[in-house]
């Protein structure tokens, strides 16, 4: 997926819940929209309000080997995260001098 185009449909998603009914709003709190493979790029959006709250960008500290972030969770009031990700690594070795 495109992180652009998702970012921006994320954007556009407070007019699409102008529709959602007061009370379940209310009782559902915030909703978290990610998108991920090496980075995740998470959109949280109250839907009381229909404002988009935060965006976040997350990927691991040492990407090398990272094939994709599997997971993201957030609390309920999104302000924490937790992500997990795979990670492949290898070691290439060169024999020399064998007969």
């Amino acid at each position: 997926m495109d992180r652009r185009r998702f970012l921006l449909a994320a954007a556009a998603v407070p007019l699409a819940l102008r529709e959602v009914p007061g009370a379940l709003a209310r009782a559902a709190g915030p909703l978290a929209l990610v998108t991920a493979d090496r980075q995740a790029h998470v959109a949280v959006v109250d839907l009381a309000t229909g404002r988009k709250e935060r965006v976040l960008e997350l990927m691991a500290p040492d990407p090398a080997g990272v094939v994709e972030i599997v997971s993201v969770r957030l609390t309920p009031d999104a302000a924490s995260y937790a992500y997990s990700y795979h990670r492949i690594l290898s070691d290439l070795l060169l024999i020399e001098g064998l007969k």
